[in-house]
This record gives C-alpha cells, structure tokens and sequence, in this order.
C-alpha cells in the first residue's frame, strides 16, 4: 500500500512539474490574430539604463517587466492590406503591411511629410521584405525604398524553444530627391536562438506566455561615398503567445546569458491598458500627425495628442476656404487622439485640416484622389 503511494505521489509530482516546464509555442494563427486588418500596435520605449533580470535558459521563467511605464511612445504601426499601399509592386510577396507613424522624430515643418510603410509575409515563417517612404523636401518629392536580400526572418514557425539559426542579408536603400540619387548598402550576420520560455508579466500587472528570442547581430553599412560603419548589437526579445512584445538591448557587447543584465533601450508593444482607468498614456506635447494614407480615398486617418485636458476643434476645408467638416469639436482629456475622415461626399482636391487646442494651433494638408 505505501508502495503505491509512493508511487501516485511521484507520478502526481511529475505531472505537475511537467505542467509548470510545459513548452510554449507561437504559431502563424497566434500572429495572424494579432495582425488583423486595421489593428494599431503602439510601441514604447524606455531610454533609461536599467538592472533587469532575464532569466535562464529553459522553462520556468518569470520575467518582470512591471516596473516599465508607458511614457514615451516612440511609433504605431496600423496594419493595412498590402494592395491599399503605395509600394506593392516593390515588394510582390508581402501578405501583411504596416503604416508606420513615429513620435519624437518627425519633422514638424510643413515642408516635409513621410510615410512610411513596411512590408512582410507571414506563411511558414514571420520575414520582412523591406519598406518604402515618400515626402516632400522644400517642394521636392523625396522617394525611399530599403530592400532585404534574401527576406529577413524575423521568427521561424511555430516558434518554440531549442529553434536557432544563422541568417546572412543584405539591406539596400534607394533614396531619390528631385534628380538626385543616393544609396547606401548594408550586410549583416544575424545568429538567432529561442533559448528560453516561461510567463511575462507586464507594465499593468497582468501576464502571459512568451519565448525569449536571443540575437546577435554584426553588420557593416556602405554608402555611395565610401564611407564605412559597423553595427553590433547583443538583444533579447521576449516574444509574447498574445502578439505582447518586449526588446532589451544589452548595453554590454558581452552580456550574460541569464541573471541580471544591464539594459540599453527596451522597446515594448503590449495589448492591454496599463493603468488602473484603462487610459492612453500622457502625451507630452501638443501635436498633430500627418494624415494616413495621403494622398487617400476616400478615408484617411490622422493622430493627435494632449499633455493637458482642453477643447478640441479640429476642421477641414477645401482650396477656397470653404468648411466642409468638423471632425472633433469637444474638450478631450491628456492622451493620444486618432480620428478619420471621409471624403465620399467630396471631389478629387486639395482639402486643409485645421486643428485647435488650447493655445495650439496646426494646419495640415490632404489629398483626395478619386
């Protein structure tokens, strides 16, 4: 009888052991939910060096990334169809694109608007093939296109532990301004490993499964002009089950490969409010994007945000100063705003839009193409 006892209580041990080390695996269903049509993914970013524990290799870890706070938004990128995009026929293979909005970067002259989109395919892995921008410049058109060769991948799937591999690429960049053109090539080794697995938890509290995904990364870049630059970074990427993101730069070229490490950047995406009243985090400015796409049609999207609670009056016009409508007209608390326009109704034009807020005040142009 204590024999069998003995053995019920092994047997139950094993089980739970084997529960808590159970392996952890991101599929191309787990993305392709995530990366539904239309999904705006914000990415945050810490600046500041910090001590952050990364755990082991192997299962049974608990990574704590709690204490990040959602500050500073660094970009959002709003998943779009890749036949309502500009520079398909760059990037014939892509099934999933992204428009990418950045915050702190951009230049807020009226003379100069980028868009940028990025183009990937998600089939038995998850790679990216490139991007492509376009702006003005002081009146000139300015037309951007990086391309990866071959595709760089960013994760073998079903990603899962135990996965790594060795990837060489080149990124070439063809930038043209009015009648001048430039480009720079650069060439990278890229050593890839999913080494660890376990729960994650996140700025707000909550947790969820994830895979660390550890890369080393060396390149050169080359422009046109001879001039060199070599480029070396350590990072972990902790790869959430639910599409929740962290990046860690180790700001050490040598680092550890468990315990404590010493951060550069940490870049996060997650899908869940962080505070207790479920709010965007604060802006720190007074500021409103371009809008996205543009020119467009017949709906375009634009982005603002508030450090302070005010009234929002937000216009459109058309060339001859004619009020065609009024998108917002209402006081807003401190966060990041985004709002669309449609302009069924309306001919192919020039139309201006017209924000207010407080003491603030921007004007932005649009193009409806019909």
């Amino acid at each position: 009888m204590k024999g069998n006892l003995l053995s019920l209580v092994l047997f139950l041990s094993l089980v739970a052991y084997s529960a808590t080390y159970s392996q952890i695996t991101i599929t191309k269903d787990d993305l392709a939910r995530y990366y539904a049509k239309g999904h705006v993914i914000t990415s945050y970013m810490h600046t500041t060096a910090v001590d952050v524990n990364i755990g082991k290799e192997g299962g049974g870890n608990l990574w704590d990334f709690s204490f990040l706070e959602p500050k500073l938004v660094s970009s959002t990128m709003t998943v779009q169809e890749p036949s309502s995009t500009p520079f398909l026929k760059d990037f014939p293979g892509a099934n999933l694109a992204f428009y990418v909005t950045s915050f702190g970067e951009e230049n807020d002259s009226e003379f100069f608007y980028p868009d940028v989109w990025l183009y990937n395919a998600l089939g038995d892995n998850l790679v990216t093939l490139g991007n492509g921008g376009r702006g003005n410049v002081m009146g000139m058109d300015v037309v951007s296109l990086t391309y990866n060769k071959p595709s760089y991948i960013f994760m073998k799937l079903p990603a899962a532990y135990g996965q790594s591999w060795t990837q060489k690429y080149t990124d070439s960049t063809v930038s043209k301004m009015g009648g001048i053109t430039s480009y720079t090539t650069g060439s990278s080794t890229v050593n890839t490993s999913v080494d660890a697995y376990g729960t994650m938890k996140m700025p707000g509290g909550y947790s969820v499964e994830a895979i660390r995904i550890k890369r080393d990364i060396e390149g050169y870049l080359k422009s046109q002009y001879g001039q060199d630059s070599r480029r070396i970074v350590k990072e972990y990427v902790f790869q959430g089950k639910n599409g929740d993101m962290v990046n860690v730069s180790a700001s050490d070229l040598t680092p550890p490969p468990g315990g404590i490490l010493r951060t550069g950047d940490i870049v996060w995406t997650q899908s869940k409010a962080t505070d207790v009243d479920e709010k965007i985090p604060l802006a720190n400015e007074f500021s409103l994007s371009r809008n996205y796409p543009n020119p467009f049609n017949p709906e375009t999207i634009l982005e603002y945000s508030l450090p302070e609670e005010a009234f929002v009056d937000i216009k459109v016009y058309d060339a001859l100063g004619k009020e065609v409508s009024r998108l917002v007209s209402k006081t807003e608390k401190p966060g990041f705003y985004k709002v669309s326009f449609n302009g069924s109704a309306l001919s192919s034009g020039v139309y201006i839009l017209l924000m207010k807020a407080g003491d603030f005040s921007a004007i932005r142009k649009m193009t409806l193409i019909k």
